[in-house]
């Protein structure tokens, strides 16, 4: 008996979510707020205050972005009302500034409502350095 109790405290203890550890946030984590009447969650996980692996983010039950973190490099999906792709690109970590900062970076394609893609905008440390329209304009 002792052994079913001692499994089910420790699955119990490793299923815990929003946990800090030394003050950081760490393992898995869901967050939850309002904003002018509207629901947001996001999930996914932490490694020392920074967040890493997948996130997706809901808002009104439906997924509005999901993004994958790797290093300083994420990468980034957008979707529209539909839940279908309408943005990708990556973001870089920049710590060099007192704050930490996410800027977008080299080329975010945008894409039709049938998942075609339209327009290419590039960035550089968060502005915009480049645009490029691929629609055919016969």
């Amino acid at each position: 008996m002792k052994i079913i109790a001692t499994f089910f405290i420790a699955l119990a203890f490793l299923s815990c979510s929003n946990r800090f550890s030394n003050g950081k946030r760490q393992g898995f984590w869901k967050e939850r707020d309002t904003v002018n009447g509207i629901v947001y969650i996001a999930k996914g996980r932490y490694n020392k205050n920074y967040q890493t692996g997948t996130w997706i983010y809901i808002a009104e039950n439906k997924r509005y972005k999901k993004e994958k973190y790797q290093g300083t490099v994420c990468h980034t999906f957008i979707y529209g009302e539909d839940e279908k792709l309408k943005r990708e690109g990556y973001t870089r970590l920049d710590t060099t500034a007192t704050l930490i900062h996410w800027y977008y970076s080299g080329d975010w394609t945008t894409f039709d409502s049938i998942g075609k893609p339209i327009w290419i905008d590039t960035y550089y440390k968060g502005e915009i350095v480049g645009e490029k329209d691929l629609t055919d304009k016969k």
